[in-house]
């Protein structure tokens, strides 16, 4: 519950397909009933060449509830991961989105990591029809990997990384 005078928090969870995201927000959300859940709508298409266009994108939902504690379930990290895997673009810094979110919350970004295989794996026995058919492929999920442990290593958030391995632990395990 957000107290007064007290900025909120903003807890975003952030990693590749099948890393454990949702598993990790569903215990999140058990712990901290009255934390706001939000979910990023899909990014206009070329989103990543306007400043403006992001900010308002990934800063508007926020800044109309900026007054409560929000548990995010991805941001503008995972759109910079995709975006460069799978569409060859060149990835922009975030750097006025999370000025504002320092500005206006007390942020903590968490990158859920795996290793490819893991998480091949795990989309296989998902059989998500959902899922671009360019995900289940082991090299771009390699590339996907590596992008994302590049954005944490230059994320200007305050942040931890949490490993989830293939023997069915999930971070929920340690709430």
């Amino acid at each position: 519950m957000h107290t007064p005078n007290v900025k909120p928090l903003l807890i975003i969870v952030e990693g590749p397909t099948a890393c454990g995201k949702s598993t990790l927000v569903k215990g999140l959300r058990r712990k901290l009933p009255d934390v706001a859940l939000a979910h990023m709508p899909r990014p206009p298409k070329d989103i990543i060449h306007s400043p403006w266009l992001m900010e308002t994108h990934y800063m508007t939902p926020l800044r109309d509830g900026r007054h409560v504690d929000v548990l995010l379930d991805r941001w503008v990290y995972s759109n910079m991961a995709y975006s460069a895997v799978f569409k060859n673009q060149a990835r922009c810094a975030p750097w006025n989105l999370e000025r504002w979110a320092l500005e206006w919350f007390r942020p903590l970004a968490v990158f859920l990591t795996a290793d490819a295989s893991t998480l091949y794996t795990r989309i296989r026995e998902r059989n998500e029809a959902r899922l671009p058919h360019v995900v289940d492929r082991i090299e771009n999920l390699t590339r996907l990997v590596a992008e994302y442990k590049d954005i944490e290593a230059q994320c200007g958030l305050p942040k931890v990384g949490v490993p989830t391995d293939g023997d069915g632990w999930t971070p929920a395990a340690t709430l």
